[in-house]
């Protein structure tokens, strides 16, 4: 029966089931500078035939989620031999590890590669009768909440979800900074907002975008601009930031939420390297006082379009690259500092900023126009962004 299902399982092209054989093939690539993304794919874990069949069933179900589903088991050594191999291999790289077993499995083979939930896989676990789904890591920033529910429904199983602030019904920063493409670099800050909004007390919130009118019960709106005293403010706060460069704090207890909405324009000699261009950005970013965790966007012109080191770079970043045309690029509205050189050889007079810009799209903001050095030249824009979706702790799909 096993041997059908994996016959059948080929014929969906948006699942994916394969031997995982060489672990060198994916070394980690993980930087404490460069930004950690991953992949947008499952991997389930079994142990038993049961476990297995149940893993290729889910798996079936899930067709047409936006991840690349892989199914891996382990039956006599068929797919993996070791699940510290495994994890090792997988860590970096997967979204999300579903271990069908018992959850001391889970957790005894999890805990050493465990950082932080900014960096940890979603990781659920299924028992092999399908009857229960636990979310347990990352349940928030990585998803696991929101599969698990998922999942649960798919199966018609018990999802069992333990964060407080999701039975409570109280706002969870976490997960409002996921569904609103934002980025905490304190993920401590998140215990803290959550226990005193969980205890009753006030939070304020102060953002220099627009936020809804209507604000989760607890949070307190706090103007960029507020008169008031640090003393009367919320002791604990929220502040949103979208443009560029550092603010000074506005609460005692701030927990800070960057917007990942930098757009960075790039131009470069034929030639260079992903490092080299890596390690220009990176510096450039950092003088400028800009989080690399922002970026969402690489783009360029046309003629750069094949450019092995910016495709090398927006592979490992895990990051769409976006190329235009000269003609594209010199209707960008805004006054830039061109370059007659650049003109001639490329049909616009500046390829870096233009390109982010345009990419940026309408009310972008041009936060660095232009760093050369040593054939390589990058600009950063900044998109518009806008927090549409503040909501309580409650997955609302």
């Amino acid at each position: 029966m096993a041997a059908d299902i994996y016959e059948k399982m080929e014929t969906f092209t948006d699942i994916k089931v394969e031997q995982y054989e060489d672990f060198e093939s994916h070394p980690k690539e993980h930087s404490e500078e460069a930004p950690a993304r991953k992949e947008k794919r499952m991997v389930f874990l079994s142990y038993t035939a049961e476990g297995e069949l149940l893993a290729k069933r889910t798996a079936e179900r899930l067709m047409g989620t936006e991840s690349e589903l892989k199914v891996l088991t382990y039956r006599h050594g068929k797919d993996f031999e070791s699940t510290d191999h495994l994890l090792a291999a997988e860590w970096d790289l997967a979204e999300v590890l579903v271990f069908v077993s018992a959850t001391g499995i889970a957790v005894r083979s999890t805990a050493p590669y465990l950082r932080s939930k900014a960096e940890d896989p979603a990781v659920l676990v299924m028992d092999t009768a399908g009857q229960h789904v636990i979310s347990l890591l990352s349940g928030h920033l990585g998803g696991a909440n929101a599969w698990c529910q998922e999942i649960a429904e798919l199966l018609e199983a018990e999802p069992v979800i333990t964060t407080a602030t999701d039975l409570h019904g109280v706002f969870a920063v976490d997960l409002f900074a996921k569904q609103n493409h934002l980025w905490i670099p304190e993920t401590r800050m998140i215990q803290e907002v959550s226990s005193r909004l969980l205890s009753g007390e006030n939070v304020g919130i102060c953002s220099d975008t627009l936020l809804p009118e209507e604000l989760p019960a607890g949070l307190i709106f706090v103007p960029e601009e507020s008169s008031l005293e640090k003393q009367a403010l919320p002791r604990c706060g929220i502040t949103i930031l979208t443009k560029g460069g550092e603010a000074p704090p506005r609460f005692e207890i701030e927990c800070r939420l960057y917007a990942k909405n930098l757009v960075l324009g790039l131009g470069c000699k034929k030639g260079k390297t992903e490092k080299e261009l890596q390690d220009f950005i990176l510096r450039t970013l950092r003088e400028a006082k800009l989080f690399p965790e922002r970026i969402s966007l690489l783009a360029s012109i046309d003629l750069k379009r094949e450019e092995e080191g910016i495709l090398r770079l927006a592979e490992k970043w895990s990051l769409p690259y976006k190329t235009y045309s000269a003609e594209e690029l010199n209707h960008v509205p805004g006054a830039f500092q061109g370059s007659e050189f650049v003109l001639r050889t490329t049909g616009t007079d500046s390829v870096a900023a233009r390109s982010a810009v345009c990419a940026a799209g309408e009310g972008a903001v041009l936060l660095l126009e232009k760093k050369a050095e040593q054939g390589m030249t990058l600009s950063v824009a900044a998109r518009r962004s806008h927090v549409t979706n503040l909501c309580g702790g409650n997955w609302s799909g």
